[in-house]
């Protein structure tokens, strides 16, 4: 989608989500390697993300 506004509903509501598209390109320009996420393996798969095999 490109960059706009677009409607959808939240919380049982109507809402205008503002839509910011950022390239890949773009993100590791200011990509952090200080940020680490714990306790999310319950949500890889709605981010179809697959996890490391365990060592």
């Amino acid at each position: 989608m490109p960059n706009g506004v677009s409607w959808d509903t939240r919380r049982g509501e109507r809402a205008q989500i503002e839509c910011w598209p950022l390239t890949y390109e773009d993100w590791t320009k200011e990509r952090r390697d200080d940020i680490e996420l714990v306790a999310v393996a319950d949500c890889l798969p709605a981010l179809k993300i697959h996890p490391p095999p365990p060592t």
